[in-house]
């Protein structure tokens, strides 16, 4: 099973979007798809995958963590409850082939147990100095995070190697990019590009056409779905950057079930 987690260290990037458009795509593909919802607040991919089921559309299976309050400890120091690693150990022996995780407001340990155990991540990221900032400022330089993204995932790395986990991919996905070129996009991926060898991702994708996106906050349809007359061209493009998104997403055969 692939295991996949949406994050980053700032809101508002499009990280629960690209989570339902990806376990979509997944299912689509014929993966056999979940998704976790680690968002305690608004549970918006939870809703998404609701809308999914009444409108008659195909939809991933909904994995749910028992809320049992927050967790404000062991942040990089992996102390408290691990609630994760049994949750995705049955759903990998019940045969899934694909989890999607999206992490936006989840509990500190939650969220890092949730980077740990990923195959692959994936970082949205707009056409924005605040969201490069977010990941990648220099500690103690001014108005920095506690902690930037990178340094962050450099623990969580340590601590995957320490479990004897195998390698784990990260990608940054430009989200929100406009078609055309920008000055302030391409001084954005510029500088991103030269901090690639640094920070250790890996690939970057770029998603222009978000605002075909918008349906799914009203009936939970997407691009991957029929529609009377077919699809536009921006719809087909869209479909086509979120296809490049899941094909660095190698496939997994799911776990044989024994007799």
């Amino acid at each position: 099973m692939q295991i996949v987690t949406l994050s980053g260290f700032k809101g508002g990037t499009g990280k629960t979007t690209l989570a339902g458009l990806i376990a979509v795509a997944g299912l689509m593909d014929g993966r056999r798809t979940a998704v976790l919802d680690l968002d305690r607040q608004t549970r918006n991919l939870t809703h998404f995958v609701t809308l999914r089921r009444t409108a008659g559309f195909p939809a991933p299976d909904l994995i749910q963590l028992i809320d049992t309050g927050d967790t404000t400890r062991g942040f990089l120091r992996g102390k408290e409850r691990d609630r994760l690693t049994p949750l995705i150990d049955m759903a990998e022996a019940d045969g899934y082939e694909l989890l999607v995780i999206d992490t936006s407001c989840a509990s500190r340990q939650d969220f890092f147990d949730a980077h740990k155990l990923a195959d692959v991540l994936i970082t949205p990221l707009n056409d924005s100095p605040a969201d490069v900032h977010s990941l990648f400022a220099p500690l103690y330089s001014p108005q920095a995070p506690e902690d930037n993204y990178y340094r962050f995932i450099q623990d969580v790395r340590w601590a995957r190697r320490r479990t004897g986990r195998g390698g784990q991919d990260w990608h940054i996905c430009f989200d929100r990019a406009a078609p055309r070129p920008t000055r302030i996009g391409r001084q954005i991926e510029e500088k991103v590009a030269a901090l690639k060898e640094k920070a250790g991702f890996d690939e970057t994708f770029r998603v222009c056409e978000r605002v075909v996106h918008r349906a799914m906050c009203l009936d939970g349809s997407t691009v991957f779905d029929p529609k009377s007359g077919g699809l536009t061209l921006s719809e087909l493009a869209a479909r086509s950057e979120i296809r490049r998104v899941l094909g660095c997403i190698p496939h997994a055969a799911p776990i044989a079930l024994a007799a």
